[in-house]
């Protein structure tokens, strides 16, 4: 049952991005009062086929207060070549130092020709410049780093997070958070009966793993195993924050259950 009789930041983006792609006529269903299990638009496509589409976030709320507080600093990274995704294992790090310091560590590690390092890093193999880096980052709260592909004239920013210290900028997480979140909003889908049921899913900046394997590009090998009901799901991040009123999102990729994934461009607001 919705709230409210307006869609919200987000409905309106993926409805937004819906209608510049693909056309048709929406109208916003989830309105206060609606019964429950109602998706939130009701799309008619040229032609007449309709849509069902359901607007969710995947994120991480243990985490969402100490990333509001990270999203308040500015982790535009001038000095770096390329952006870097950090994460840290606890809540309560002190983001003051870490903001003030991480970068020309970083900038370290790029000189030293490390790329990446966590936990079970070995610092007795690197360098003395490079092992000190890593001990003063660790010291600072961060588990965890690793240097993210970013293609020429593209800003370089510093990604951070609290995940897991391996293996966590895959893009197999895209899947993972595509098959979670297909799962829990199948039902509303299913109960529409509309000749298609789309899923629209924003990644959260308290669930960094996806979105660092979205900001590199490379794309899973594999579409994930999407239930009956949820035909076609759409996945996006949003702007930087000096896009947000250009931008309807950041990056735009789409799966179904008959293809496999594809990058989209974002339409312009």
């Amino acid at each position: 049952m919705g709230n409210s009789d307006v869609p919200d930041e987000h409905e309106q983006r993926s409805e937004a991005i819906f209608s510049a792609l693909m056309g048709g006529t929406s109208t916003f269903t989830d309105v206060r009062g609606a019964p429950p299990m109602t998706p939130d638009f009701s799309i008619e496509l040229p032609g007449g086929r309709q849509i069902a589409l359901e607007v969710t976030t995947s994120t991480d709320g243990k985490v969402r207060a100490q990333i509001n507080a990270i999203g308040k600093r500015n982790w535009e990274s001038l000095s770096l070549s390329s952006s870097w995704s950090i994460s840290f294992s606890h809540v309560g790090v002190d983001l003051r130092a870490l903001s003030a310091n991480v970068e020309p560590l970083l900038s370290t590690l790029e000189m030293e020709a490390v790329p990446a390092f966590d936990r079970n890093t070995n610092l007795g193999l690197l360098n003395p410049a490079a092992e000190k880096a890593i001990r003063e980052l660790r010291l600072l709260g961060v588990q965890a780093a690793a240097s993210v592909s970013t293609p020429p004239g593209v800003p370089t920013y510093i990604l951070v997070g609290e995940v897991g210290p391996g293996g966590w900028a895959g893009a197999d997480d895209v899947n993972d958070v595509v098959e979670a979140e297909a799962a829990g909003n199948v039902e509303k889908l299913r109960r529409a009966g509309a000749d298609e049921g789309h899923l629209f899913i924003w990644i959260d900046s308290s669930n960094p793993a996806p979105e660092v394997a979205m900001f590199a590009g490379t794309l899973p090998s594999q579409p994930p195993t999407l239930p009956v009901g949820v035909d076609v799901v759409w996945i996006a991040t949003r702007p930087r924050p000096a896009q947000l009123d250009a931008e309807w999102a950041g990056s735009l990729w789409r799966v179904s259950a008959t293809s496999g994934w594809e990058v989209l461009t974002p339409p312009p607001r």
